[in-house]
């Protein structure tokens, strides 16, 4: 996944197809942040308000892209999945939402890297903020497993 915007929104369309349905795109994508952006409409819930799943859903594809891209600059080929995943839901989102990872730490992302070149599978945790008009609207903190391929 190469890190720019364009590169990212089409692999994400490509390769989960879903995203496509939900109207996500990036809006920035490089090794330092990665931050999505999804329309109201697609993800409509009773309530006339984004759909609890697709804030979950941003939150948890902002750090999944943030690995990617990494990983790409790093020549590294890894499968990438997520392990486990909180999310605390803070207000409605009433308009088009964003999902945002920020790059950790460069300790915890070296931890990553060793543990693929000694082992060939690591681990690594990340946060993400799901805002809506400026607004955090939730908090998304997950743990993503990468294995060599």
């Amino acid at each position: 996944m190469e890190p720019d915007s364009q590169s990212v929104t089409e692999y994400l369309h490509s390769h989960i197809p879903i995203t496509a349905q939900m109207g996500v795109r990036a809006v920035t994508a490089d090794e330092l942040l990665v931050r999505l952006e999804a329309p109201l409409e697609p993800n409509l819930n009773h309530q006339w308000t984004a759909f609890g799943g697709s804030i979950a859903s941003i939150g948890v594809l902002a750090c999944w892209c943030l690995v990617q891209v990494r990983l790409h600059v790093r020549g590294i080929d890894a499968q990438l999945v997520i392990r486990n995943s909180t999310i605390d839901f803070i207000r409605p989102a009433l308009g088009p939402f964003q999902g945002t990872a920020v790059a950790p730490a460069e300790d915890t992302w070296e931890h990553l890297v060793d543990m693929l070149q000694r082992k060939g599978r690591g681990r690594i945790e990340l946060c993400s903020e799901v805002t809506c008009a400026g607004k955090t609207v939730a908090g998304h903190r997950g743990v993503y497993v990468a294995r060599i391929v």
